[in-house]
């Protein structure tokens, strides 16, 4: 998962979604949601009994002192799948005994607010620094270390109780070697402060740094800018130089986007990507001219056309349109006919998705996934987040058999999530074909994600019509 998220993105994301409503397995750092305590002030239950009075010098002695090895439970404040994990996993009688018995536990909040208390103070620059040296990109991030402090596993994202305690026992095996994912980056990063420069891996550690490193994203830019603008044409057309320009928002008259728009076969050949070069293109057309145009559109005060999405049931649907002529006229006049289509009609998900216009939503979304078929295992949530969509706001029997189709075809080519075959079970009903729909539901339980309670009631509505 993309950590940080755009300010301004034409992704089909609503409000409140069926992926939403059962949390999404990761948070990322950029996100917000509601407060949950700090854990230092609860009273001790089942479960892991949390080290939080220790500091972090405290824990590593004792750890080596009792040859305990150490678990970081890196959260923060407003972060769904954290309160998942305490609700759920945490306080589970088997994931305590074995966590009691082998770790010293500590809960690490990695964000602040002005409730903390002192021993929550207490930790902030271990925290940062926890955060620095392990590369703590979303929430919940567990953090598995030696009795010495060696890195032994870092995990991410919600894991239920059995799936929690295997990565648990495996980091205590004899002779445990992790590979840390970020090796080869703080390699490079060390080399370059030695004046030793790889520019065939620039772009991978420009990539890190924009997440990790922020201090070195400039200088790195810019030596790898000046090193580029010295290449003539043919040098042009490698992964690495391809990456680090599609990584910005590039200006519409800049040679980087110029040679995204005229190259555009060439450059998915060496990304071996189909319609990558027109991604970049749209990424620009959308910051240039689409964003802009939606925002002098819309007459709804409490609609925001960029950043966050409305939510919240009160909320009651906008059919108003916009001047899509016109949008369509300045993109062809700008560029060519097919950028246009394609442009106005992602410009047409985003209005009607955030004007609440459910029907006209499902509509737009499922016109680009014919006239525009995307890589399934890259846009399966978002495929699932409109089918849900359409099972939820869609009675139009061709509109659902059509969500259905994708939604089968999602399911056929990417590994199995819950809340998918959940989808395609109740699209399965809402059409009449009740016997698959409830095989289907019967799958989504036996994944035995945290949602199976969930499939489990949907399931008996199911058989009792």
């Amino acid at each position: 998962m993309n950590r940080i998220l755009c300010l301004i993105a034409l992704i089909p994301f609503w409000g409140k979604t069926q992926e939403q409503d059962r949390f999404p397995d990761i948070v990322s750092v950029s996100s917000n949601s509601e407060k949950v305590p700090n854990f230092s002030t609860l009273p001790r239950i089942e479960g892991i009994q949390w080290a939080n009075e220790l500091s972090f010098q405290d824990v590593q002695e004792k750890a080596k002192r009792e040859n305990k090895y150490i678990f970081l439970d890196c959260y923060a404040t407003w972060c769904g799948p954290c309160k998942d994990m305490d609700k759920n996993v945490f306080v589970n009688d088997s994931v305590g005994e074995f966590f009691n018995r082998y770790f010293i536990s500590v809960k690490v909040q990695m964000d602040k607010t002005e409730n903390d208390n002192e021993q929550i103070k207490r930790w902030y620059q271990d925290a940062a620094n926890i955060g620095k040296q392990y590369k703590v990109g979303g929430f919940p991030s567990f953090i598995f270390l030696s009795p010495k402090g060696t890195l032994l596993q870092q995990d991410m994202g919600y894991k239920i109780a059995i799936e929690f305690l295997s990565i648990a026992k495996t980091v205590i095996q004899p002779g445990r070697v992790y590979e840390n994912p970020y090796a080869e980056y703080d390699r490079l990063v060390a080399q370059y402060r030695k004046g030793i420069v790889h520019y065939d891996r620039m772009a991978y550690m420009i990539q890190v740094a924009r997440e990790f490193d922020t201090a070195l994203v400039r200088p790195l830019t810019q030596l790898f800018s000046e090193y580029i603008s010295k290449l003539d044409a043919s040098q042009l057309y490698s992964k690495n130089i391809i990456q680090f320009w599609s990584g910005k928002i590039l200006k519409s008259n800049s040679r980087e986007f110029k040679f995204f728009l005229k190259n555009g076969k060439q450059i998915d050949r060496v990304m071996q990507q189909k319609g990558y070069a027109k991604t970049v293109v749209d990424k620009t057309i959308n910051y240039e001219m689409v964003v802009p145009f939606l925002v002098e559109q819309n007459t709804n005060p409490i609609i925001p056309m960029a950043g966050m999405y409305l939510s919240g049931s009160s909320f009651k649907t906008d059919s108003s349109e916009a001047d899509w002529t016109s949008l369509y006229n300045a993109i062809r006049d700008k560029f060519n006919t097919d950028i246009a289509q394609r442009n106005v009609l992602t410009a047409k998900i985003e209005w009607y998705m955030r004007h609440w216009n459910f029907q006209a939503y499902c509509e737009s979304y499922l016109a680009r996934l014919k006239k525009y078929p995307p890589e399934l295992d890259k846009e399966g949530y978002l495929i699932n987040n409109a089918a849900w969509s359409a099972f939820l706001h869609v009675n139009d029997k061709a509109m659902l058999n059509g969500y259905i189709k994708w939604m089968k075809a999602v399911i056929n080519c990417c590994p199995p999530r819950g809340s998918w075959l959940d989808t395609y079970a109740n699209l399965l009903y809402k059409v009449g074909r009740k016997k698959e729909a409830m095989i289907w539901e019967e799958k989504a339980i036996l994944l035995g994600d945290r949602s199976a309670d969930m499939f489990r009631a949907t399931l008996e509505k199911m058989k009792h019509g």
